[in-house]
Parts: C-alpha cells; sequence; structure tokens
C-alpha cells in the first residue's frame, strides 16, 4: 500500500517523484486513525523532523500544537515510519509512558499490532527504581565534571557517554527515559554555563 498526494509525498523523509514508492503523511495519520481510534483524534499536522535536539528521539507529540514529528532519521521504511506515529497517538491523552499510553497500546496488541505489547515491556523497566535514580545521578556527574574543567557539555555528548554503560544505544536511552532532556538542563543551571542551546524538555515518545 502507498500513499501520495500532489501537496507532500515522501519516502524515508525525502520528497520523491515516483508515486508508487511515495506516501503522504496526513494520509497515513487519517488511515491510522480511523483503524485504531475510530477517528476520535483531533486533526494533527504531522511532518518529518531532523532537527538537532531531537536526534535521538524518533518521534514527538505536541497536543497543544495539533503537531507530531516524525524524525526522518528513524524512518527506515513505511513499517517504521507506522510504529512511530501509532506510538505517538497513543499519546493523544496521556504525555508519558504511565498507565494511559500502556492502556492505549495494549488496545493496539489486541487489534494484531504485537510490537505494541514489546514496547510497553521495554519502557516498564524504566519507569521508576534504582535505573533511574542511577541515571540521574550519572547525569549531575558527567555536567558536574565538564563544568569543573571549565568545558561546556551538550546533550548530544551526555547521551553518548552514558548509554553504553546502561547498555543501551543513545536512541534507546532517549526512549526509554524522555526526561533526560529537562535533567541535563537543571544539572547545566546548576554547575554553571554550558552550551548556548540547551535543548528544550523532550516530549513524549
Amino acid at each position: 500500500m502507498c500513499y501520495g498526494s500532489k501537496a507532500a509525498r515522501f519516502v524515508l523523509g525525502r520528497p520523491l517523484s515516483s508515486p508508487a514508492v511515495t506516501f503522504s503523511l496526513a494520509s497515513l495519520f487519517q488511515e491510522l486513525n480511523e483503524r485504531f481510534f475510530g477517528g476520535r483524534l483531533p486533526r494533527y499536522r504531522v511532518v518529518f523532523s531532523s532537527s538537532q535536539r531531537t536526534s535521538y528521539q524518533a518521534g514527538a507529540i505536541r497536543p497543544e500544537k495539533r503537531l507530531i514529528q516524525v524524525n526522518r532519521i528513524y524512518a527506515s521504511s513505511l513499517e517504521r515510519v507506522r510504529r512511530i506515529l501509532l506510538h505517538e497517538m497513543c499519546h493523544h491523552r496521556s504525555v508519558g509512558h504511565g498507565k494511559g499510553w500502556q492502556s492505549e497500546m495494549l488496545r493496539l496488541a489486541s487489534m494484531g499490532e504485537t510490537w505494541a505489547k514489546e514496547e510497553i515491556q521495554a519502557y516498564r523497566g524504566w519507569s521508576r527504581g534504582k535505573v533511574m535514580k542511577r541515571l540521574r545521578k550519572r547525569i549531575t556527574d558527567v555536567v558536574a565534571d565538564y563544568a569543573g574543567r571549565g568545558l561546556p557539555v551538550r546533550f548530544q555528548t551526555v547521551v553518548r557517554l552514558l548509554a553504553p554503560e546502561f547498555g543501551k544505544s543513545p536512541s534507546e536511552l532517549v526512549r526509554l527515559a524522555p526526561w533526560l532532556g529537562s535533567a541535563y538542563r537543571n544539572e547545566v543551571k546548576a554547575h554553571g554555563p554550558g552550551p548556548s542551546r540547551i535543548p528544550k524538555r523532550p516530549r513524549a515518545n
């Protein structure tokens, strides 16, 4: 199945001329809304994004702006884009990855989207407990170390340093701990000047 429109045709986040291999994010959102949410979700503007701040996030939703972003870096196939979009759509009533989001994802799993249950399990182990406390402490340690040497530290640098410690890739770490950007910003403020552009608090992904 392919999705095409004269207004917006994309594959892997790039405009293409062949309608046989293109799809419209707006059309995909509309189809998923009808199939899995009974058309109840309000209309969202869905766009590809490759901003530096969200380079480790596969997607982000901003309900107040009726906006969903899909990171083109992770748009390796139509199925991948579809899963990212469904993940974000499940945040329509719940910003975090708590019971509200998990309930929506379980509903998708019951409708044949078996990958949704696996994604829930990945988040459950990271929602609370010793792992989160250790990760927060390590963020403090890294930022304080750089500040003590008079060096600014970028958010991407912190993520790259910590990801191997927790057995995750940088993208997985940010996905499982979406509060990382906020924690980083607070530590930079506490320990002195940092990079000129501090990332805003990441939205749910």
